[in-house]
Formats: structure tokens, C-alpha cells, sequence
């Protein structure tokens, strides 16, 4: 709670597809300018569809963060179950696989709030971590989840080839 305001986490039904589609207008418009080759330009109708799919499927949790009068962020999360490999362990985790936080909410603890809901899960799940990619240009992005004590473990490099 920052501002006197209380912020909940709750699961996402069909009735919060509407407020989804907006903020995660908000977070395909910086995917998209940073990367326009790879993002495309946010379409809600495509957004909306897509999100009533992950509340669809058995294996996604979708949680919003809402105060008293708005959804002001919400995460998708996915369980990860890596086999065991020539070389590797067999692992799993809870994937945060989608976050936003609208930007006049940032600040207020709600991307917090999340990752706790997303932590509950995890924990109600019985995995052992908490996952996410990140955009290392989204430098935005990068400090807040550092903050909330995430490391970095692996990163991706790509060799464009014209």
C-alpha cells in the first residue's frame, strides 16, 4: 500500500479482458518501438483474444493488482518443467511469462504486489523460483525487477544477418 491506497491481487476473469487489452496496450507499444522488427503495433481485438485463451488454459495463472477502483497491473504465469538432460538437472519454476503495471501506477508498489501473488503461487505449486525474460534495452524494466531481487542468469545475443 503506497498512497493511502490499498492494492489486492485477485485472479482475472472474462470480465477484466477489456482493462487487459488496454495495459497491455501499453507494454506491446515499448516492445514495438524498441524492436519493431520483431513486435508488432498493439491491436486490442488481437490482445483481448489472446488473454481470453490463457484464462482458458488449465495451465496459466492470470492475477490483477486492482485498488478500489481500477486494475492497475496484472502478470501471467506459467509453469516451467525442464527434464532432465544430458548435462542439466530436471528443473521447474513458475514462468512470469506476461507483466504490466500501467504507467500512472508505477511506483506504488503494484508491480510488488504482483510478483507477491506470483510468489504465492509458485509456493502453492510447490516450485522452488520465479522466472522472467527481459528486454535488456528496457532498462526500465530491468531496474525494477533487480529491485524486487531477481538475478540475472543467462542472457541472449543474436548476429543479425542482412
Amino acid at each position: 500500500m503506497k498512497n493511502g491506497k490499498t492494492i489486492m491481487v485477485r485472479r482475472a476473469t472474462r470480465d477484466d479482458l477489456p482493462a487487459l487489452a488496454d495495459l497491455n496496450r501499453e507494454v506491446q507499444e515499448i516492445h514495438a518501438a524498441l524492436f519493431p522488427e520483431i513486435f508488432k503495433s498493439p491491436d486490442d481485438r488481437v490482445s483481448e483474444a489472446w488473454f481470453r485463451e490463457q484464462l482458458a488454459d488449465h495451465r496459466a495463472t492470470l492475477l490483477v493488482a486492482i485498488d478500489a477502483s481500477a486494475i492497475l497491473g496484472y502478470i501471467v504465469l506459467r509453469v516451467l518443467d525442464r527434464p532432465v538432460g544430458t548435462f542439466g538437472h530436471a528443473r521447474q519454476s513458475l514462468y512470469i511469462d506476461h507483466i504490466c503495471v500501467t504507467r500512472s501506477a508505477r511506483q506504488r508498489g503494484v508491480g510488488r504486489t504482483l510478483i507477491e501473488g506470483a510468489q504465492a503461487r509458485a509456493r502453492e505449486l510447490r516450485l522452488p523460483r520465479l522466472e522472467l525474460d527481459v528486454w535488456t534495452q528496457n532498462h526500465t524494466a530491468r531496474e525494477a525487477f533487480a529491485a524486487l531481487g531477481f538475478q540475472t542468469q543467462m542472457e541472449r545475443m543474436t548476429l543479425p544477418l542482412d
